[in-house]
């Protein structure tokens, strides 16, 4: 199997995505003309960095579609992308590392573990996009979520996701915000997309489990409390309700903890 590294830098190194909802959108991007391939990626300011496996032909076409599913979403031009082979096992390591690390590196005001533009959420459990599945455990079996805490800077054991008492405690915007990263919504859930819908689902789901009343959630989620009825009558994921807690795990850790 070969891997490849493709870098995609803006024109001028002008920023590219810089609202959480551009972030996010390009991250869907990636996962539309991507997914099937996808090993690892990690976006900044001005450019971003993506792994893929697959045979070089393949990895061309897949360079060519990034490119024309961000160029709308950027709204300004690319330098000429970059393409390498991954040499070996150790590279693709520490290619896995350096798109996790890139927050850093790059002296973003944002803890690497708590940024939304790079897999290490997918990674570790505390995000779950439809049509998503990093090949990381297919081409690097070893390798655990505690190898990505540790890339990120966090402790190797990570933390636990929230219980309910603990979503009781932490607040309704909180649980909206996370269920939003969890299923890469937009981030106050505006839309009726299946995606926004699903994130809403969850924030019942969980709000219920909770204690939350549902003219709570519904004042949270700026619909009906007969919205919030049916909400409760969809099946949620479960793998979506656990990203969710993580989440809230990560964002009440980089409160507490990450940013002293």
């Amino acid at each position: 199997m070969e891997f490849w590294h493709l870098r995609f830098s803006s024109d001028g190194r002008h920023p590219l995505f810089p609202t959480e909802r551009a972030r996010r959108a390009a991250v869907l991007a990636l996962v539309l003309h991507a997914g099937p391939w996808l090993v690892a990626f990690g976006i900044v300011d001005d450019h971003l960095h993506v792994v893929v496996a697959c045979a070089r032909k393949r990895a061309g076409k897949v360079r060519r579609a990034i490119l024309l599913g961000l160029r709308p979403l950027a709204g300004l031009g690319f330098e000429p992308s970059f393409i390498k082979q991954v040499e070996s096992r150790s590279h693709l390591l520490r290619l896995l590392s350096y798109c996790i690390e890139q927050p850093a590196k790059h002296g973003l005001a944002v803890h690497p573990a708590a940024w939304s533009g790079s897999c290490f959420s997918d990674l570790v459990g505390a995000r779950a996009i439809d049509g998503l599945a990093l090949r990381v455990p297919e081409v690097l079996p070893r390798y655990r979520p505690a190898d990505a805490r540790r890339a990120a800077g966090c402790p190797a054991s990570g933390v636990a996701p929230l219980d309910d008492g603990q979503i009781l405690g932490i607040g309704l915007r909180a649980l909206r915000d996370a269920a939003a990263f969890a299923t890469c919504a937009h981030p106050r859930l505006e839309g009726r997309s299946a995606r926004e819908t699903g994130a809403r689902a969850a924030v019942v789901a969980l709000g219920r489990r909770a204690g939350y009343r549902d003219q709570d959630l519904a004042a949270a989620l700026g619909i009906s409390r007969e919205a919030v009825r049916l909400l409760g009558h969809r099946p949620v994921d479960e793998r979506v309700l656990g990203a969710t807690r993580l989440r809230l795990a990560i964002m009440d850790a980089d409160a507490k903890l990450w940013r002293r």
